[in-house]
């Protein structure tokens, strides 16, 4: 437990000399705890005694430190009444990459969350700094309510390490002040957030495509890596007779780089902008490899991309200024 999020778990195949109508709780240093479960994978014997030490046996040894009592521990939270039930693979693979976008602004906490958006026939997965908006829409027919859901970097963190390689139903349901997350014995409870997400759908429905280009999405990230000789900022120009160029100067140092590649197709008139190049590079890599469609909005200077076979995965970048 901390100040935003609690964890509880059940261990099963225990035997104890403790009679069933007798329950006690006492606390242990988690670090020691941790640090010794970690190098000691093999069973166990515990004995809690009475002068508030506590021993663990095992085969080659042993090793003691002491308990508390657990007066000081905060209660625990359970949650009460239904929530939704989602299955894991609908949206934790996508969690993933949603990561990378998390803002980290102390005035605007509901940016510091990803956004689960859980619709009748999909689930929208959403993170921004206000600068990048990442979205992965999975289509999902069985969510009988719909319901928005925030969730702090460290809780969606925990459901990643647990499910990335599983499929299990997950539970949500709130108190008003509290998320918790349940599935098989454990549950999360993550400190909701009292501001609104900002309205990432007036975002999208709002940007009109001017121009686009198609290209390979390893070679834009190589270009881009170039980039870190000279300065953060890149200059990106699309035209047909040069391809994509990506330039960046520090006037200051005399210091230029600029480099080249080409693309698979160009639709609509040329286009050119600047922006932070680890903006874009963050967003390109957050891709699946292969092609890369990128739209350019005129109107509003932003980009858009995505890989053409997955294109419910995409992220929005707000550019710098217009060249």
């Amino acid at each position: 437990m901390n100040e935003r999020i609690t964890y509880t778990d059940d261990i099963f195949d225990v035997n104890t000399d403790i009679s069933c109508d007798y329950k006690f709780s006492l606390l242990v240093d988690a670090g020691t705890l941790i640090s010794f479960f970690k190098n000691h994978n093999q069973d166990i014997e515990i004995e809690i005694k009475n002068d508030y030490s506590i021993v663990f046996k095992y085969d080659r040894g042993s090793f003691s430190s002491t308990w508390i009592e657990d007066k000081a521990f905060p209660d625990f939270f359970y949650p009460v009444g239904d929530g939704i039930r989602v299955m894991s693979s609908s949206f934790i693979q996508s969690m993933k990459r949603s990561f990378a976008f998390v803002g980290s602004d102390e005035f605007r906490p509901a940016i510091c969350s990803i956004l689960l958006n859980v619709k009748k026939d999909y689930i929208d997965i959403v993170s921004t700094d206000m600068f990048r908006l990442f979205i992965d829409r999975k289509e999902y027919a069985n969510a009988v309510e719909e319901r928005s859901i925030m969730l702090s970097e460290v809780a969606a963190s925990i459901l990643y390490r647990f499910l990335s390689d599983k499929d299990t139903e997950i539970s949500i349901s709130t108190d008003g002040v509290r998320t918790f997350l349940c599935f098989d014995n454990v549950i999360i409870s993550d400190m909701n957030v009292e501001q609104q997400y900002p309205n990432y759908e007036y975002v999208c429905n709002k940007f009109e495509k001017s121009s686009s280009v198609k290209f390979d999405r390893d070679l834009l990230i190589s270009v881009l890596n170039s980039m870190t000789l000279v300065d953060n900022v890149v200059n990106v120009k699309v035209d047909e007779e040069n391809g994509i160029t990506v330039m960046s100067e520090d006037f200051g140092n005399r210091k230029k780089i600029m480099e080249s590649m080409p693309f698979n197709a160009l639709e609509g008139p040329c286009f050119n902008f600047s922006i932070g190049k680890e903006n874009i590079l963050s967003s390109v890599k957050s891709l699946i490899k292969g092609d890369v469609v990128m739209d350019w909005s005129d109107q509003y200077k932003m980009i858009k991309m995505f890989n053409p076979k997955y294109e419910s995965t995409y992220v929005l970048n707000q550019t710098l200024y217009n060249l």
